[in-house]
């Protein structure tokens, strides 16, 4: 079938109204609209046409608001930050019998956890003060499944008879009516804290002991009043030694 294309131009005209009517093989096809009169010289590309163009050469698409092309994500290194260690705030003396308080307090620690954990450079904090453990040999080991208790006397004929494996500042006062005891590590991260008030098992000369160290230590009920007294004492408690809740 003969092909042809009727299109009417007013050349006049900057933008003319432009209409092409193409027959071929008895199908119509229609394209009304504003074309630019200056696209439809010869050998123009039409503005319209959905064919792919080459692109512009020497055209400077950053300074025409196109995004840049973004350089390649770098590679991040491995996250290499330790854990937390499992320390944990076992074992408090906070009012005494034997001798008094600011002689016979004494904090019990526990490791939870599969590895020896060096105390040195950790915090030990009350709700007044803190102190930084800084022991006079090369650390203060805390080997997993042991015990260790930092105290306010480490002298054992004047503390109660009980083996403080390291004597913290004596600004660190346990409150017998309620306190914080926090204890960070060397980067200042919160290991460990325990609030305890008069609704806790505060006995007068007797430890409060977490029944076991699995249990969430924030919680009252997970403690108990020591009852059995420690050798050289009349004060109740286990310092250095697995918990005797009833």
């Amino acid at each position: 079938m003969e092909r042809f294309t009727a299109g009417c131009l007013l050349a006049q005209l900057a933008l003319v109204p432009a209409c092409f009517v193409s027959i071929d093989e008895g199908k119509i096809l229609q394209d009304s609209g504003w074309h630019d009169s200056r696209s439809r010289e010869l050998g123009s590309p039409d503005v319209h046409s959905t064919e792919a163009r080459p692109p512009d050469k020497g055209r400077d698409l950053a300074a025409e608001g196109a995004p840049p092309d973004l350089p390649p994500a770098p590679d991040l290194p491995p996250d290499t930050t330790a854990p937390v260690a499992s320390i944990v705030i076992n074992e408090m003396m906070v009012d005494c019998t034997f001798v008094s308080d600011d002689f016979g307090e004494w904090i019990e620690l526990y490791n939870s956890g599969s590895s020896t954990v060096d105390l040195k450079g950790w915090q030990i904090q009350d709700s007044n003060s803190f102190h930084v453990i800084q022991p006079a040999g090369a650390g203060l080991p805390l080997p997993p499944g042991g015990y260790l208790v930092l105290g306010i006397n480490g002298n054992k004929a004047t503390n109660g008879n009980v083996d403080v494996s390291y004597q913290y500042d004596s600004s660190i006062k346990l409150s017998n009516t309620g306190d914080v005891v926090t204890l960070l590590d060397d980067k200042s991260q919160l290991v460990d804290s325990v609030t305890y008030t008069t609704a806790w098992p505060l006995i007068k000369g007797q430890s409060m002991a977490l029944k076991s160290p699995a249990l969430d230590n924030s919680l009252p009920q997970s403690w108990c009043a020591s009852t059995q007294p420690w050798t050289g004492s009349t004060d109740k408690g286990s310092p250095g030694q697995p918990n005797g809740c009833p």
